[in-house]
């Protein structure tokens, strides 16, 4: 199994993190469990990743996305119109 180094940045540009070795079998809901911690992210506030102009689902892993290493993503809050 290979493995990715991730590069993530929040929606505003004034945070990073690096994630490092990475299986290309994690999920998308497993890397965002770790940057909520490692980015100390609001609990009250729900997540999600976007990569490539596309925002990614909980379920997939980086290996079906077609996540490149070294690849950049973006981390923002989940908003829905009511």
């Amino acid at each position: 199994m290979r493995t990715i180094d991730l590069e993530v940045v929040d929606w505003h540009q004034s945070r990073r993190a690096t994630i490092p070795g990475v299986p290309s079998d994690t999920t998308v809901g497993e890397v965002l469990a770790d940057l909520a911690q490692s980015m100390s992210l609001s609990e009250d506030t729900e997540h999600g990743l976007i990569y490539d102009g596309q925002k990614l689902l909980s379920h997939q892993t980086l290996e079906e996305i077609g996540v490149d290493d070294k690849a950049e993503m973006t981390i923002a809050p989940d908003v829905t119109a009511g």
